[in-house]
């Protein structure tokens, strides 16, 4: 795990951790974060202390996800999608000691996909319930340099009522 801002072997952690990988979201066909949370124990997507919006909430209190160690704004219900995660780790305990100060139930770790030096190319086609639709590509490889210089594209495209969303990280 890497979500204490180190990285530690699971076996070494001083919390209970939950990791969900790329494949394990892949084959559960899971596209948004907030599916994948509720999977796990201690974790829900609800009501955020009283407030008219909803949020994410681990053993009871109200947690903001990080991407890559970088605390995220989280202002409605989490609609992250999945296409740039390479796993997902939540660490569920006193969280003073290991995160944020005020993260008293624990914190999450969103950890992107990174560049490769070996070239790699994947396009998906989804449907799914309620309508969704998706197309993606998802492609890495070296740029230059013997390959010290890589890139990463990962790219969405989702029809709506309103017409085709694109999402590119």
């Amino acid at each position: 795990t890497s979500a204490l801002g180190f990285e530690l072997e699971l076996q070494q952690a001083p919390a209970t951790v939950s990791v969900l990988t790329a494949d394990f979201l892949k084959d559960a066909g899971i596209k948004w974060l907030g599916q994948a949370l509720n999977l796990l124990p201690g974790v829900t997507i609800g009501d955020n202390t009283g407030t008219p919006r909803e949020g994410i909430l681990i053993r009871g209190y109200a947690a903001q996800p990080t991407v890559n160690g970088i605390p995220q704004a989280v202002t409605s219900r989490p609609k992250f999608g999945t296409l740039n995660i390479e796993r997902i780790e939540v660490i569920k305990g006193i969280a003073g000691v290991e995160g944020n100060v005020d993260d008293f139930g624990g914190t999450i770790d969103l950890v992107t996909k990174k560049p490769q030096r070996s070239a790699a190319r994947e396009f998906t086609a989804g449907v799914g319930d309620f309508g969704y639709k998706q197309l993606a590509i998802d492609t890495t490889g070296p740029l230059a340099l013997a390959g010290a210089l890589q890139y990463r594209l990962i790219d969405a495209a989702t029809p709506s009522a309103r017409g085709v969303m694109a999402t590119r990280r």
